[in-house]
């Protein structure tokens, strides 16, 4: 496709007149004899492009319903921020991309085909955890146990992908 792009040439101050009267455009040195293009009107050409387009387009799509459908990332589409689920499953119901292509379902697929890890904490290990050393405690010692509790629990873990959810 890319290639049939190349191969398209324009001169924006070439018109039919110079055209019909020169062989060779007087502005940019273009010889239509010279060129080893198919001999296909251009517009020809260009529907073919807009086909080519339409057919990768839906081949895309249909790629990413089959991995948004995969029972692994099924797994992870719980985990999404609710508004990124919902596009995710605006998606995957009415099975066409978008009219309108956005950063917010470009990231949400992203995330969602992340592989996102799910983390189940009991709010009593959390109480465990802040109770470490006793209470009262000062705002600065609960931060230290929380971070402690929190790097233990993503320890040797990509901490982006992962997601906590409270029990």
């Amino acid at each position: 496709m890319e290639e049939s792009l190349n191969g398209l040439k324009s001169c924006s101050s070439l018109d039919e007149p110079t055209l019909v009267t020169a062989v060779v455009c007087p502005h940019c040195q273009f010889r239509p004899s010279a060129e080893q293009l198919e001999l296909i009107p251009a517009a020809n050409r260009l529907h073919k492009l807009d086909d080519d387009l339409d057919t990768l387009v839906t081949n895309w799509q249909q790629t990413l319903l089959e991995n948004l459908e995969d029972p692994f990332t099924q797994d992870s589409l719980g985990l999404l921020p609710p508004a990124s689920k919902k596009l995710i499953d605006a998606f995957l119901t009415s099975r066409k991309l978008p009219d309108s292509m956005t950063t917010e379902f470009a990231n949400a697929v992203q995330e969602a085909l992340s592989g996102l890890e799910k983390i189940a904490v009991k709010g009593d290990e959390i109480k465990q955890a802040l109770l470490q050393g006793g209470s009262p405690a000062t705002p600065d010692d609960l931060r230290k146990r929380f971070d402690t509790f929190m790097n233990e629990r993503c320890k040797g873990k990509d901490a982006t992908k992962l997601r906590f959810v409270i029990e």
